[in-house]
């Protein structure tokens, strides 16, 4: 936990660096500053998704449903939650929220199910983040009564994947399963 703490923390760190970095930037670099923004962003979320895709594989179908406690979410759960959270997080921005998406945590139980909507919850956020404009990184967001921009929205999308690797991870390791990329050069 306090490995995923640090992690949090450091992503933090990068990230608010970066935002000044951008906000710092002056007008005439703004087309240059936004294609590095949202560059470096889609790199990002591809990062992620590869980590969240190697793990989800390396968990056993007979993991997908065990859980730490009692009233905490699955494994399985978990990586749907990951992958709704793509879409409700963008929703914010115009994003879509795929068809039955209010019921995808009790409709998906099964390993290869939930993959592939984990896949497709990234796939679909990488083709949206990559229809959006400098413009939209400043317009006004009411994320539950907290003010907000889109800018600020596309980190949290990214933070909360960060978030829920690393409780998978802390799942991971509680079953034996050591993360594939973690494992050892041979």
């Amino acid at each position: 936990m306090k490995n995923s703490f640090k992690l949090f923390l450091c992503l933090l760190l990068f990230l608010l660096v970066q935002l000044s970095y951008a906000e710092g930037s002056d007008s005439n670099s703004e087309a240059t500053s936004s294609s590095d923004f949202f560059t470096d962003l889609l790199a990002e979320i591809e990062y992620v998704q590869g980590q969240v895709l190697q793990l989800a594989d390396a968990f056993p179908e007979d993991k997908y449903s065990w859980r730490p406690s009692d009233g905490v979410r699955s494994v399985g759960e978990a990586f749907v939650h990951l992958g709704t959270g793509n879409y409700f997080l963008l929703s914010f921005l115009g994003g879509s929220k795929p068809e039955g998406f209010d019921e995808m945590d009790k409709k998906l139980t099964k390993k290869a199910e939930i993959i592939d909507f984990i896949k497709k919850s990234y796939d679909d956020a990488k083709k949206f983040i990559a229809t959006l404009k400098m413009e939209d990184l400043e317009k006004p967001v009411d994320f539950f009564n907290n003010k907000s921009n889109g800018r600020r929205m596309l980190f949290l999308t990214l933070y909360h994947s960060h978030e829920h690797l690393g409780q998978e991870i802390a799942y991971a390791r509680m079953n034996g399963i050591v993360p594939p990329w973690s494992m050892p050069s041979k």
